[in-house]
């Protein structure tokens, strides 16, 4: 370790012992903390400490494991298992934890011991992130939310070549702008922060094109990168910064960093490299010699390592100009950089290099298994490289005159693939057939972090870096039931798409009618049309007609349900209902799935055709009994006499003569036949006296107030001469005057309407 620079105090160099009693008391706390925060039993559970805690601010307050108990419980969402696997944080997960509490506590010491703590911690990391990374010489910044580390440098490098910026700022940049150079694969979300961070307008970044040379890689175009600094010269620009990947944020490609570091010290531009690949710089053995992969280097040990609240590290060459001080990184304080000294102190060297070792490890075991399965792409291999990727990592460090940039190039922590077959033309499909195997994949084994990415190009893809995401140590059994999932996925997939031809041809006429959809990646989907709306839908379908068809759909899909979950509903992109095949395996009939459709939508057609034809026949039955007892209302109003309805003398009248008794007539209406008798057979024998179709002897009539339900209009028995009596619904005769849509009543006779009402006798 390097000693400690400057100049100390007598207070300085004499710390307060208070503090050594206070930060062992502080460890204990944080480590009990931790483990009634990860416990999973304990003698109180969660849920009945969170009871007892009051609704609002507590007046004594909460401590103890009550309190962190009860903070474990918030911290866990409903949708967790509630018995958490115990120690599901790593020793150096939970000592990275517990610093985090010794850095607010060292924010209460004081100014002379924190700047002698400060000293001391930058000395050792400094030492240790340049051996560990093989770069001599150089400094760190640990990068902060409003100033990452490519803002960081690209700030140093304008005070660096222009002398006037910390003092005329942006009129420095008028006659010579700056121009930094980012490839096609950053993400643009770096160049937004990157402007916003220094202020710098859009033109100020370029973006280079990515090279062909070997086939798909995603690296930056070298011969493109020249052309535009030579036309950037030309034009009095200066060419201010590089931006290189050791391992591109989509498929994990490097760039030519050899080249690059070579035109980038030609032209004098800042080359600054990022990417997962740089953990492998960990790998290399002491005694190799220094390797040079640019002037600066941005280090994501938080996500390398798997630590919580770990900061990044850029490591960068201290320009050889004088800098002002505003133009530097600004150095950090004691709080962020404990953390970062106890993770790295709890690891070690050797924890640092098993860490790396496993995870290309891993990412090795998944690429062999990916490239197991067939219609699976591998995108992440780059073709060209000189170097084949190796499990055994021990082997290719100890060959013979080493170029560290091979082994960039052939141990790449990422894998990316894709499902591809050649069966399907439209990419649209291809992507949703993507994203339906990695939701799978994510839901079935989680163990495994595999992530959805968006490629260029190419559309969704799988990406499973186990240095960019968390991922915990897996061993072969999980990585072949894994592997086992994967093949079994992609045989429904294959399946699914062989079946597509003959469900559009099942789907292309008729009452089933495809429905194209963008998101779904089954089978397809369909929506019934009704025989009386099939001519019509190439004209368009009125409003009415579309609500038909969507509770036509909707109840078929009803019923499909109870007989196979794989049919759902959906909206197609007219807004109209359709029924969602979802996926199928290869022994699949789809002719007997699209002949179940129309067996009952046949089936539900016809009910709906029923209750409409009954609909018109009780209505129209209805309208024909209002009308012939208005008319035989008139007709006893002429044969009675006007004289009798005339006020004061119609009663005379009637009193004198009274009318004579005449029959009830009412109507019924038969549902069978649709037609339309009197009542008047119903009131003379007191009992309802149904047709038969039979030409035998009649029937003997049902016994009074018996009501019947609709039954067939044959005999279920074979051969059998017995008349089967059919349904009759009378007509009441005050129907004119209710609701026409309203249902029929229970079958009874009904009185015709009376005669206009008489006056009272004198």
């Amino acid at each position: 370790m390097s000693e400690s620079a400057g100049n100390l105090t007598e207070g300085d160099q004499h710390p307060s012992k208070e503090s050594l009693p206070v930060m062992a008391g502080l460890l204990s706390d944080g480590t009990s903390a931790l483990e009634s925060m990860t416990a999973a039993n304990g003698e109180l559970h969660a849920e009945e400490l969170l009871e007892q805690l009051p609704a609002g601010l507590p007046e004594d307050g909460v401590t103890g494991p009550s309190l962190w108990a009860a903070l474990r419980e918030l911290t866990l969402s409903d949708s967790e298992e509630e018995e958490e696997e115990e120690g599901w944080l790593s020793a150096a997960q939970r000592q990275a934890l517990v610093a985090h509490t010794c850095a607010a506590y060292v924010s209460t010491l004081s100014a002379g011991a924190q700047r002698q703590l400060t000293a001391r911690l930058t000395a050792d990391l400094t030492s240790w992130l340049v051996q560990l990374f093989r770069q001599p010489d150089a400094s760190f910044y640990l990068p902060t939310p409003g100033c990452d580390s490519l803002s960081a440098m690209v700030k140093m490098r304008l005070h660096t070549r222009y002398n006037s910026y910390a003092a005329l700022g942006y009129e420095a940049l008028y006659a010579r702008p700056p121009v930094v150079y980012v490839s096609a694969a950053c993400r643009p979300s770096t160049v937004v922060e990157l402007l916003r961070s220094v202020g710098l307008p859009g033109a100020a970044v370029r973006q280079v094109a990515l090279s062909g040379s070997f086939g798909p890689a995603h690296a930056m175009d070298v011969a493109q990168l020249q052309r535009m600094l030579d036309e950037d010269e030309a034009a009095q620009k200066v060419p201010l910064l590089v931006l290189a990947h050791a391992g591109t944020p989509e498929l994990g490609h490097l760039d030519n960093l050899r080249r690059l570091v070579e035109l980038c010290q030609e032209r004098g531009v800042w080359c600054h490299v990022t990417g997962p690949s740089l953990a492998t710089l960990v790998l290399a053995a002491p005694e190799q010699p220094d390797i040079t992969l640019g002037d600066s280097l941005d280090l994501d040990l938080g996500r390398w390592l798997g630590l919580p609240c770990l900061p990044s590290v850029c490591l960068y060459r201290p320009p050889s100009t004088g800098v002002p001080e505003s133009g530097c990184p600004p150095p950090a304080s004691a709080q962020q950089l404990l953390p970062l000294w106890a993770a790295l102190m709890g690891l070690g060297r050797r924890g640092l290099v098993d860490r790396v070792r496993a995870a290309l490890a891993l990412a090795a075991a998944v690429e062999r298994r990916v490239a197991a399965v067939p219609k699976l792409q591998i995108l992440s291999s780059r073709p060209g490289r000189e170097v084949a990727p190796v499990s055994d990592i021990d082997k290719l460090l100890s060959q013979a005159s080493l170029n560290f940039t091979m082994v960039l190039e052939s141990l790449t922590p990422t894998v990316v693939f894709r499902y591809n077959n050649d069966a399907v033309q439209d990419n649209v499909y291809l992507d949703n057939l993507n994203s339906w195997l990695g939701q799978i994949l994510q839901r079935d084994l989680p163990e495994v972090p595999i992530q959805l990415s968006v490629v260029d190009g190419r559309g969704f893809c799988l990406r499973f870096s186990p240095l960019a995401e968390p991922c915990r140590p897996l061993d072969d059994d999980v990585l072949d039931d894994w592997a086992d999932c994967l093949a079994q996925q992609t045989e429904i997939l294959n399946a699914t798409v062989h079946h597509r031809a003959r469900f559009a041809e099942l789907t292309a006429s008729g009452p089933l009618r495809a429905v194209p959809l963008g998101n779904w990646a089954g089978l397809g989907a369909v929506r019934y049309i009704p025989a009386h709306l099939q001519p019509l839908m190439e004209a368009g379908v009125t409003d009415s007609g579309k609500q038909d068809i969507n509770k036509l759909n909707t109840e078929l899909l009803a019923k499909l349900k109870s007989t196979d979950s794989a049919f759902s509903l959906g909206d197609g992109e007219d807004g109209m209902v359709c029924i969602r095949f979802g996926m199928v395996t290869m022994d699949t009939d789809v002719s007997e799935l699209c002949s179940l459709l129309l067996d009952l939508g046949a089936q539900i057609e016809e009910s709906s055709r029923f209750l409409e034809t009954m609909s018109e026949m009780l209505m129209k039955g209805i309208e024909e009994a209002s009308q012939d007892l208005k008319k035989e209302s008139e007709d006893q109003l002429w044969q009675q006499g006007v004289l009798r309805h005339v006020p004061l003398v119609g009663t005379f009248y009637n009193w004198w003569a009274p009318t004579p008794k005449t029959a009830v007539r009412g109507r019924k209406l038969d549902l069978a036949e649709g037609v339309l008798e009197t009542t008047e057979e119903t009131y003379k024998s007191h009992v309802q006296v149904r047709r038969t179709s039979s030409t035998t002897g009649p029937q003997s009539p049902a016994p009074a107030g018996t009501q019947h339900s609709r039954t067939p209009s044959t005999a279920s028995g074979a051969g059998s001469t017995t008349p089967v009596p059919r349904a009759v619904t009378p007509v009441p005769a005050a129907a004119a005057a209710e609701d026409p849509a309203a249902p029929a009543p229970a079958p009874a006779a009904a009185e015709p309407p009376a005669p206009t009402a008489q006056p009272s006798a004198v």
